[in-house]
Protein backbone atom coordinates (compact mmCIF):
# COMPACT_ATOMS: atom_id res chain seq x y z
CA UNK A 1 0.00 0.00 0.00
CA UNK A 2 2.84 2.34 0.90
CA UNK A 3 4.34 1.64 -2.60
CA UNK A 4 1.05 2.33 -4.60
CA UNK A 5 0.70 5.75 -2.28
CA UNK A 6 4.11 6.51 -3.24
CA UNK A 7 2.83 6.39 -7.30
CA UNK A 8 -0.07 8.46 -6.78
CA UNK A 9 1.79 11.39 -5.41
CA UNK A 10 4.44 11.24 -8.09
CA UNK A 11 1.55 11.62 -10.50
CA UNK A 12 0.02 14.39 -8.66
CA UNK A 13 3.45 16.65 -8.99
CA UNK A 14 3.95 15.81 -12.34
CA UNK A 15 0.33 17.05 -13.48
CA UNK A 16 1.58 19.93 -11.64
CA UNK A 17 4.28 20.63 -13.08
CA UNK A 18 3.14 20.51 -16.63
CA UNK A 19 0.07 23.17 -15.33
CA UNK A 20 2.77 25.37 -14.12
CA UNK A 21 4.81 25.24 -17.87
CA UNK A 22 1.45 25.57 -19.75
CA UNK A 23 1.08 28.68 -17.86
CA UNK A 24 4.13 30.41 -19.14
CA UNK A 25 3.25 29.36 -22.78
CA UNK A 26 0.30 32.03 -22.16
CA UNK A 27 2.28 34.29 -20.58
CA UNK A 28 4.46 34.48 -23.85
CA UNK A 29 1.89 34.54 -26.24
CA UNK A 30 0.76 38.11 -24.35
CA UNK A 31 4.17 39.79 -24.70
CA UNK A 32 3.94 38.38 -28.87
CA UNK A 33 0.53 40.72 -28.84
CA UNK A 34 2.45 43.55 -27.22
CA UNK A 35 4.71 43.70 -30.34
CA UNK A 36 1.95 43.76 -32.91
CA UNK A 37 0.18 46.54 -31.48
CA UNK A 38 3.48 48.42 -31.29
CA UNK A 39 3.87 47.37 -34.88
CA UNK A 40 0.32 48.68 -35.85
CA UNK A 41 0.77 51.71 -33.44
CA UNK A 42 4.01 52.75 -36.43
CA UNK A 43 1.32 52.28 -39.56
CA UNK A 44 0.20 55.72 -41.08
CA UNK A 45 -2.95 56.86 -39.90
CA UNK A 46 -5.76 58.02 -42.61
CA UNK A 47 -6.00 61.45 -42.78
CA UNK A 48 -9.54 63.46 -43.63
CA UNK A 49 -9.74 66.08 -46.35
CA UNK A 50 -11.72 68.25 -48.01
CA UNK A 51 -11.62 69.18 -51.90
CA UNK A 52 -13.26 70.87 -54.56
CA UNK A 53 -13.91 68.44 -57.49
CA UNK A 54 -15.70 70.10 -60.55
CA UNK A 55 -15.82 69.93 -64.43
CA UNK A 56 -16.04 66.55 -66.37
CA UNK A 57 -16.96 64.63 -63.56
CA UNK A 58 -20.48 62.53 -62.70
CA UNK A 59 -21.09 64.60 -59.74
CA UNK A 60 -19.09 67.96 -59.12
CA UNK A 61 -19.23 69.22 -55.88
CA UNK A 62 -17.38 68.70 -51.95
CA UNK A 63 -15.99 65.93 -50.90
CA UNK A 64 -14.38 64.41 -48.07
CA UNK A 65 -11.61 62.27 -48.59
CA UNK A 66 -10.21 59.58 -45.49
CA UNK A 67 -6.82 58.38 -46.96
CA UNK A 68 -3.25 58.61 -45.94
CA UNK A 69 -1.82 59.86 -49.08
CA UNK A 70 -5.91 61.23 -50.98
CA UNK A 71 -4.83 61.10 -55.11
CA UNK A 72 -6.28 62.87 -57.32
CA UNK A 73 -8.21 59.78 -59.20
CA UNK A 74 -9.43 59.40 -55.80
CA UNK A 75 -11.52 62.48 -55.58
CA UNK A 76 -12.23 62.01 -59.20
CA UNK A 77 -13.85 58.84 -57.84
CA UNK A 78 -15.45 60.47 -55.15
CA UNK A 79 -17.48 62.70 -57.44
CA UNK A 80 -18.52 59.71 -59.60
CA UNK A 81 -15.97 59.39 -61.78
CA UNK A 82 -15.37 60.82 -65.36
CA UNK A 83 -17.69 61.82 -67.66
CA UNK A 84 -17.81 60.98 -71.23
CA UNK A 85 -16.29 64.26 -72.56
CA UNK A 86 -13.20 64.26 -69.98
CA UNK A 87 -10.11 65.13 -70.84
CA UNK A 88 -7.36 63.63 -69.30
CA UNK A 89 -4.52 64.03 -71.01
CA UNK A 90 -3.57 67.15 -68.85
CA UNK A 91 -3.98 65.93 -65.53
CA UNK A 92 -1.74 63.49 -63.10
CA UNK A 93 -4.23 61.37 -61.65
CA UNK A 94 -1.38 59.92 -58.91
CA UNK A 95 -0.49 63.75 -57.74
CA UNK A 96 -1.33 64.10 -53.98
CA UNK A 97 -4.36 66.38 -52.55
CA UNK A 98 -4.06 68.93 -49.79
CA UNK A 99 -7.03 69.70 -47.97
CA UNK A 100 -9.00 72.60 -48.96
CA UNK A 101 -7.93 72.63 -52.34
CA UNK A 102 -9.23 72.41 -56.09
CA UNK A 103 -9.24 69.43 -58.53
CA UNK A 104 -10.46 70.04 -62.38
CA UNK A 105 -11.10 67.83 -64.80
CA UNK A 106 -11.26 69.92 -68.07
CA UNK A 107 -13.73 68.93 -71.03
CA UNK A 108 -12.59 67.92 -74.69
CA UNK A 109 -13.96 71.56 -75.89
CA UNK A 110 -12.71 73.44 -72.86
CA UNK A 111 -9.08 72.21 -73.97
CA UNK A 112 -9.43 73.30 -77.59
CA UNK A 113 -11.28 76.62 -76.95
CA UNK A 114 -7.93 77.92 -74.19
CA UNK A 115 -5.90 77.97 -76.74
CA UNK A 116 -1.89 79.10 -75.60
CA UNK A 117 -1.41 79.78 -72.39
CA UNK A 118 0.46 82.75 -70.38
CA UNK A 119 4.18 82.48 -71.60
CA UNK A 120 3.52 81.14 -75.11
CA UNK A 121 2.62 77.32 -73.83
CA UNK A 122 -0.38 75.48 -74.38
CA UNK A 123 -2.74 75.67 -71.51
CA UNK A 124 -1.89 71.66 -70.88
CA UNK A 125 1.94 72.02 -70.83
CA UNK A 126 1.80 73.31 -67.15
CA UNK A 127 -0.84 70.87 -65.70
CA UNK A 128 0.53 68.24 -63.41
CA UNK A 129 4.25 69.79 -62.68
CA UNK A 130 2.87 70.90 -59.97
CA UNK A 131 0.62 69.69 -56.81
CA UNK A 132 -2.36 68.85 -56.96
CA UNK A 133 -4.23 68.58 -60.20
CA UNK A 134 -1.87 71.11 -62.29
CA UNK A 135 0.04 74.68 -62.33
CA UNK A 136 -2.09 75.99 -65.17
CA UNK A 137 -5.61 75.24 -66.29
CA UNK A 138 -7.85 77.32 -68.66
CA UNK A 139 -4.89 79.86 -69.25
CA UNK A 140 -5.35 80.52 -65.44
CA UNK A 141 -2.23 79.91 -63.19
CA UNK A 142 -3.33 77.82 -60.11
CA UNK A 143 -1.03 79.42 -56.89
CA UNK A 144 -1.34 76.30 -54.83
CA UNK A 145 0.24 73.87 -57.44
CA UNK A 146 2.23 75.81 -60.03
CA UNK A 147 5.93 76.11 -60.41
CA UNK A 148 8.57 78.55 -59.88
CA UNK A 149 8.58 79.04 -63.63
CA UNK A 150 4.57 79.17 -64.36
CA UNK A 151 4.46 81.58 -61.40
CA UNK A 152 7.21 83.91 -63.39
CA UNK A 153 4.44 84.15 -66.39
CA UNK A 154 2.39 86.01 -64.18
CA UNK A 155 3.08 90.09 -64.99
CA UNK A 156 5.46 91.73 -61.95
CA UNK A 157 6.50 88.47 -60.55
CA UNK A 158 9.87 87.49 -60.98
CA UNK A 159 12.03 84.71 -59.76
CA UNK A 160 12.24 85.77 -55.73
CA UNK A 161 9.07 86.36 -55.98
CA UNK A 162 7.58 82.74 -57.20
CA UNK A 163 10.39 80.99 -54.71
CA UNK A 164 8.70 83.36 -51.73
CA UNK A 165 5.18 81.91 -52.89
CA UNK A 166 6.15 78.00 -52.96
CA UNK A 167 7.97 78.75 -49.60
CA UNK A 168 4.90 79.90 -48.03
CA UNK A 169 2.44 77.49 -49.62
CA UNK A 170 4.73 74.78 -48.25
CA UNK A 171 4.80 76.45 -44.75
CA UNK A 172 1.56 77.81 -43.96
CA UNK A 173 -0.69 75.25 -46.25
CA UNK A 174 -2.51 76.25 -49.47
CA UNK A 175 -4.03 78.94 -50.33
CA UNK A 176 -7.88 79.29 -49.60
CA UNK A 177 -8.45 82.36 -51.97
CA UNK A 178 -6.41 83.95 -54.48
CA UNK A 179 -6.61 87.29 -52.33
CA UNK A 180 -4.33 85.15 -49.44
CA UNK A 181 -1.53 85.81 -52.17
CA UNK A 182 -1.44 89.04 -50.31
CA UNK A 183 -0.03 87.00 -47.53
CA UNK A 184 3.31 86.79 -49.03
CA UNK A 185 5.96 89.30 -48.57
CA UNK A 186 6.49 91.33 -51.39
CA UNK A 187 2.53 90.81 -52.89
CA UNK A 188 0.78 94.11 -52.21
CA UNK A 189 -2.65 95.31 -53.17
CA UNK A 190 -0.82 96.75 -56.41
CA UNK A 191 0.76 93.67 -57.53
CA UNK A 192 -2.17 92.04 -56.88
CA UNK A 193 -4.51 93.87 -58.57
CA UNK A 194 -2.54 93.23 -61.91
CA UNK A 195 -2.36 89.60 -61.49
CA UNK A 196 -5.40 88.64 -60.06
CA UNK A 197 -7.44 88.01 -63.24
CA UNK A 198 -4.69 85.46 -64.27
CA UNK A 199 -4.52 83.18 -61.19
CA UNK A 200 -6.55 80.82 -59.38
CA UNK A 201 -6.62 78.32 -56.53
Amino acid sequence: MAAVACAVLLLGVGALAMTAGKGVVVERSGGSGQRSAATDAATPQAQTIVVDVDGAVAAPGVYDLTSASPRVRDAIAAAGGLAEDADTSTINMAALVVDASKVHVPRASEQQASGPAAGGGSAGEGTGTGGGAGGVSNGLVNINSATAEELQTLSGVGEATANAIIRDREANGPFASTEDLMRVSGIGQKKFAKISGSICV
